[in-house]
């Protein structure tokens, strides 16, 4: 079982090695992941609490209330359920064996269809412009924050999807959030994110004229 929620809205997926996949959703993703999946069984929420009852219901109905259940509990893993809500979950089902399914995740996530593939190079292709936009737009008395807000915006006028821009980390390691000034390095790691398929790229620049030790 593989757990991922963004804010509230839980996506959970079951995977049986024999029998139909069964995904649990938020009611508005359904139609997008029912296109862009293939998945046929799908059972939806309207909104918080979450309700624990359709895991119940997932695992019940594909015949795995006694079987060997794995879940993403590794060390650098995000489970993305509540401790309560998994414990009710687990308790429903005495005769299950939960335990980590990790290693099994991470080797599924290394291989990357075709499909796949092209979403990350869309997202990556927004890295290059965004970074140009943003820096025309960058200017002395910015603090690490105003440069953060100017390149997430860059980002999403490129096409990064808007409710996921992309992940911004800005810093030069002690700059804080002291305005800049002239001579000053800055220092983005940044990505766009295309249909949730995130890009990854790091960039510096100066605020004004760069120094011969900054060019070399």
């Amino acid at each position: 079982m593989n757990f991922a929620s963004p804010n509230y809205a839980y996506l959970l997926f079951l995977l049986p090695v024999n029998g139909a996949p069964t995904a649990i959703v938020y009611r508005q993703t359904e139609k997008a992941l029912k296109r862009s999946s293939g998945i046929g069984r799908v059972l939806t929420y309207e909104d918080i609490p979450f309700p624990v009852e359709l895991m119940g219901e997932a695992i019940g109905s594909s015949g795995l209330a006694a079987a060997r259940i794995g879940a993403e509990f590794g060390d650098y893993d995000r489970l993305g359920l509540g401790y309560a809500q998994l414990s009710e979950a687990m308790k429903a089902f005495p005769k299950a064996r939960f335990g980590d399914g990790s290693p099994v995740f991470e080797e599924l996530r290394t291989v990357k269809m075709p499909d796949e593939v092209a979403l990350i190079l869309e997202a990556c292709a927004m890295a290059h412009p965004a970074w140009d936009k943003a820096v025309s737009r960058f200017s002395l008395g910015m603090t690490n924050k105003d440069v953060k807000r100017t390149l997430a915006v860059a980002l999403t006028e490129e096409g990064s999807d808007f409710d996921i821009a992309g992940h911004v980390t800005i810093g030069n390691g002690i700059h804080g959030e002291t305005p800049y000034e002239p001579g000053q390095s800055i220092w983005a790691d940044f990505g766009g994110t295309y249909r949730g398929y995130q890009a990854d790229i790091a960039r510096r620049a100066i605020f004004g004229e760069p120094n011969d030790e900054q060019l070399g």
